[in-house]
């Protein structure tokens, strides 16, 4: 019975070509199951597993979002498939979009920490600057700048959780631009909106700028007793 000689690849084997090899060899340590062949080096989407000794070293495949790994599981991820391509290193998990309050450093394909705890999203090239709060933050962006009262002249927007502008006759306003709770010079608050003009049976009271009621029976009226 003649002895033919395996593979240069192989340390053992079960036949002359490199795909028949049992085990490996100090050149091409790592075993790669997947076609029973020897690799100096595991290829994309496998870990070397270096726990063993030669010839048992393996490739051992990683979680299907790796590209490398340290060992299988979808947290211990070293870089990412490109269908997720973003690395989160408080987990070692990949993605396709990074989580809230986080944001995509495109130079190293990583998630990064917005550095305002109530943003959702900030800008990558200034971690600072908020583009959106977090929801149920009770946060409302105003200037890149998630804020819990929005400042005078304005009102927080709880759909967009953002501080927007009050209509122009409102000195303040509540839940829309619109919905007066006090009013600009010369407008007077009425079933909060700001008029130039108060209706039969009010006057306008000067000293808070609202329509304030007449005396009973009085269609119009100079204060609440004239």
């Amino acid at each position: 019975m003649q002895c033919n000689q395996c593979s240069s690849t192989c340390g053992t084997c079960s036949g002359p070509g490199p795909q028949e090899c049992i085990t490996c060899n100090a050149t091409f340590p790592f075993y790669f199951q997947p076609n029973s062949s020897c690799l100096a080096d595991c290829p994309t989407g496998y870990m070397q597993n270096n726990r063993l000794a030669i010839p048992y070293k393996r490739c051992e495949q990683c979680h299907p979002t790796c590209e490398t790994c340290s060992r299988s599981g979808a947290d211990n991820c070293l870089s990412c498939m490109p269908a997720f391509p973003y690395l989160f290193p408080p987990n070692n998990t990949c993605s396709d979009h990074c989580p809230p309050n986080y944001y995509i450093n495109s130079s190293t394909n990583t998630c990064e920490k917005c550095l305002d705890p109530f943003c959702s999203q900030c800008d990558p090239l200034d971690p600072y600057k908020c583009l959106q709060c977090l929801h149920g933050s009770l946060k409302y962006l105003f200037n890149n700048t998630c804020i819990h009262d929005c400042p005078h002249g304005f009102f927080g927007n709880n759909n967009t959780q953002t501080c927007d502008l009050c209509d122009s006759t409102c000195d303040t306003c509540a839940d829309t631009a619109a919905f007066c709770t006090k009013c600009n010079g010369t407008f007077y608050l009425y079933q909060n909106q700001c008029l130039t003009e108060c209706p039969a049976g009010f006057y306008k009271n000067f000293s808070n700028n609202e329509c304030t009621p007449c005396i009973i029976n009085c269609l119009e009226c100079m204060d609440g007793t004239h």
